[in-house]
């Protein structure tokens, strides 16, 4: 008979351990079994933060109202008077002018070539983006042309609305 209570108290402690699905609690928290795993504690989460890079875009102030324009000639940067080149080489003339009048040069404004030869190029070119009391270098790649001899090109600044303004600058080259 002890062994018939024995038995069935051994019957009914696994029916109950099968029941519970075999977890067994231990100290502080931790679960043990075959179903869970460790106790882990909470962490936080990064916030991402998006990042924003704006791009870079040339500032031209307001034009003031009636403002003047004046383009002042102060160096040339490349090809000094009277260089020599062999015929159909490439010139990079540079020149330094100064915004002295109070406009500010903005995409309307260019140079174009008042007297002379064209060297290879258009008539008319961009001029940089300049605000009034800045500094800009003018640049235009030339061809020399290819029949020997002297060449000068005069440029000017012109306005939006198509107004010379400001000191005529040169190019001046011999052909060999």
């Amino acid at each position: 008979m002890k062994r018939k209570i024995i038995l069935l108290l051994t019957l009914i402690l696994l029916l109950s351990l099968s029941i519970s699905g075999c977890v067994i609690r231990a100290k502080k928290g931790f679960i043990l079994g075959s179903q869970q795993g460790a106790y882990l504690p909470p962490t936080m989460q990064p916030t991402v933060i998006p990042t924003i890079t704006p791009t870079p875009t040339p500032i031209v102030p307001t034009q003031p109202a009636n403002c003047m324009n004046l383009l002042t000639f102060l160096a040339d940067n490349t090809v000094p008077d009277g260089s020599s080149y062999k015929p159909g080489a490439t010139i990079d003339k540079r020149w330094l002018v100064e915004n002295s009048g109070t406009c500010h040069w903005n995409e309307t404004y260019e140079v174009r070539l008042v007297t002379g030869d064209a060297m290879g190029v258009e008539p008319s070119q961009p001029m940089p983006l300049t605000a009034s009391g800045d500094q800009a270098e003018v640049a235009i790649l030339f061809t020399a042309p290819s029949t020997p001899g002297g060449y000068q090109s005069a440029w000017q600044g012109y306005t939006g609305s198509g107004m010379p303004f400001g000191d005529v600058f040169y190019i001046d080259i011999v052909v060999e």
